[in-house]
């Protein structure tokens, strides 16, 4: 990887002495992890934006990657596709392919927020929640839709930080905490509230979620100081409430355990990272590192 750094956006995953990252000429490599020297490398082809985070899992890396379909030609450009990736985390033998051939002229799906359990991995793709068979790189079930009312009308609404949380998937809209069951994709259960969308905000632990934003608050407007009619009369709308507070939810009851919000020079402002780490739980705060019990 001389004289190359990581794709913009690009995570590094490591298992079994190596190092796993997409470089900014998007090969992908394999590094010695205590030497920093090349393993193996697969080149994919340049095509738009897609954060590359790979994840490791018993002998196999999965990671979205492009391909050129049609070569470029004087009266035309490349025509590339995107799909999710199995290689070999030895050699970088490819395993399969999903989709296993183009399908359409959609260009493909780059999947974020990526989960990997024993048999499935689990992504996102705007406002679908895909699951792939890892055996096999086939879909478990087709990909399902979130779509929920937006100022008055359904629409399809973009799905953000995935969770694992047992026997259900969680992930959020801004209007929406959503449960989805892992065998079928099927919604399990909503809790509505004003939640932020900046990932990774949103952790598991035991049977714990926790999540940046309010539970149970009526839906804040999507434009704030707006005026929305129906019918000919103005509809009035909640604010949004302050962004920087933690709450703690029993997955079971879907009950507030409680709430945090910290005390910052700039009013309000939002927690980054959080990870539960031997019964505490770390979250990234206004210049600070805080650990809560």
């Amino acid at each position: 990887m001389s004289g190359s750094g990581g794709a913009s956006g690009a995570t590094v995953a490591v298992s079994s002495g190596l190092a796993y990252v997409m470089g900014e000429d998007t090969t992908f490599y394999a590094l010695d992890a205590s030497t920093g020297r090349e393993k193996w490398k697969v080149a994919f082809a340049r095509s738009g934006s897609c954060d590359s985070v790979p994840i490791v899992r018993d002998g196999t890396v999965y990671l979205s990657g492009s391909v050129i379909v049609t070569p470029a030609d004087a009266n035309r450009p490349a025509s590339k596709y995107w799909h999710l990736f199995a290689l070999d985390a030895a050699t970088g033998r490819e395993r399969w392919r999903s989709p296993s051939a183009p399908l359409g002229g959609t260009g493909g799906v780059c999947l974020s927020h990526p989960i990997v359990t024993a048999d499935t991995f689990y992504g996102l793709e705007g406002s679908r929640l895909h699951a792939v068979d890892l055996a096999t790189g086939r879909e478990r079930w087709k990909p399902v839709e979130v779509r929920l009312p937006v100022e008055g009308r359904e629409r399809a609404v973009e799905l953000h930080n995935l969770v694992d949380a047992g026997a259900v998937l969680v992930g959020l809209t801004s209007t929406s905490l959503i449960a989805f069951d892992k065998a079928s994709g099927q919604t399990v259960w909503k809790v509505p509230g004003q939640y932020r969308k900046s990932f990774p905000s949103m952790a598991v632990a035991g049977r714990v979620l926790y999540v940046h934003g309010h539970p149970g608050a009526s839906p804040a407007a999507e434009v704030q100081g707006s005026i929305r009619y129906s019918g000919g009369k103005p509809v009035v709308e909640a604010p949004a409430l302050p962004a920087g507070t933690l709450s703690a939810i029993d997955l079971d009851t879907r009950a507030i355990l409680w709430s945090f919000s910290r005390p910052t020079a700039e009013a309000n402002w939002p927690f980054g990272f959080i990870r539960p780490v031997d019964g505490g739980l770390w979250v990234d705060s206004y210049q600070a590192l805080v650990k809560l019990q």
